[in-house]
């Protein structure tokens, strides 16, 4: 089994503002409070993007707070921090490329018969603890952050899941005591070519 990895962090800009929650009810909501209309139909969550490249897992920390900068130093006060702009890194991701080789031997003669290239990555990300208590104009901001996330760390690893095939080709293209070598070869080029999510500093709160 050829074995090889990368690691990669994000820091994404915070475009927060502080929004006083005031509770209105409109007529239409205290219809349906009174029974008058029926309640809306519950919105399901849209899928995360990170869903559809098999072999990635997600892994939270929680936060905590009811606004934005408690949100914020929350996040700040678990994350690394960026070491050219000091910003707190509220994602990373690390990813893996491992390959499965199969052998045949007649007489003193080895031959590939067959190669799997199998994708592994994790993703770490920021989840918000105490909802309940969250303005719903905050969390919806948190939401919309979160999303933005997972959809840079889900377009970063795609590309190198998409790269297996040309991992396994190499294999076969080898020898079966060059095997290894070729797969390692091929997984540095992905890693190379394969470029961070983006890193951007927040604005103050």
């Amino acid at each position: 089994m050829t074995f090889s990895s990368a690691t990669s962090e994000l820091a994404l800009p915070m475009r927060w503002s502080a929004i006083a929650a005031a509770a209105v009810m409109s007529t239409a909501a205290l219809a349906q409070a009174t029974g008058s209309v029926p309640p809306a139909s519950p919105v399901a969550a849209a899928p995360s993007p990170l869903a559809s490249i098999p072999g990635v897992t997600v892994k939270y920390y929680d936060v905590a707070g009811n606004t934005i900068p408690a949100i914020r130093a929350s996040m700040a006060a678990q994350r690394p921090k960026d070491p050219v702009t000091g910003t707190p890194l509220p994602s990373s991701s690390t990813w893996s490329i491992g390959v499965n080789t199969r052998k045949a031997t007649t007489g003193k003669t080895c031959k590939i018969t067959g190669a799997t290239a199998t994708f592994k990555g994790e993703v770490v990300l920021p989840r918000l603890t105490g909802v309940e208590a969250v303005p719903a104009p905050v969390l919806a901001q948190w939401r919309k952050f979160v999303a933005s996330i997972e959809q840079q760390q889900a377009d970063a690893l795609r590309q190198p899941y998409l790269r297996l095939g040309e991992v396994e080709a190499a294999v076969m293209a080898s020898t079966c005591a060059n095997a290894g070598a070729a797969a390692n070869k091929k997984i540095a080029e992905i890693t190379r070519a394969t470029p961070a999510p983006p890193v951007a500093t927040p604005p103050a709160p």
